[in-house]
């Protein structure tokens, strides 16, 4: 028995972007809601800016547009929700790491 292509609903294949950016969108706003540490809110867009610099590092070069839009997801969420830290610093802070990770890597290769 082989399974119907053609029917109707959710395809994951064609919607996996919308739908993991809806989730890390609010996952990362109810995370930053919880933190009330300012220095803890660094932390954590720092290592999340690093796994995401690494991730864009090893992608094939044509392929980093879902990167960048979950990344806008996740910063969105996070300066939506945070209660601890500065926008501008949580910002800036993201981006820097995520060009200095690529910068390193690129240094160490």
């Amino acid at each position: 028995m082989t399974p119907d292509l053609n029917r109707k609903g959710f395809d994951f294949i064609t919607n996996w972007m919308a739908l993991l950016f809806v989730a890390i969108l609010l996952l990362s706003f109810l995370f930053s809601a919880i933190i009330v540490n300012q220095w803890v809110a660094y932390a954590v867009v720092f290592f999340a800016a690093l796994i995401l610099g690494h991730f864009l590092f090893t992608s094939k070069e044509g392929n980093r547009f879902p990167y960048y839009v979950l990344a806008f997801a996740f910063l969105t969420g996070y300066v939506i929700g945070h209660k601890a830290g500065n926008w501008a610093v949580i910002t800036v802070l993201f981006i820097a790491v995520i060009a200095a990770t690529n910068k390193v890597l690129k240094l160490a290769q």
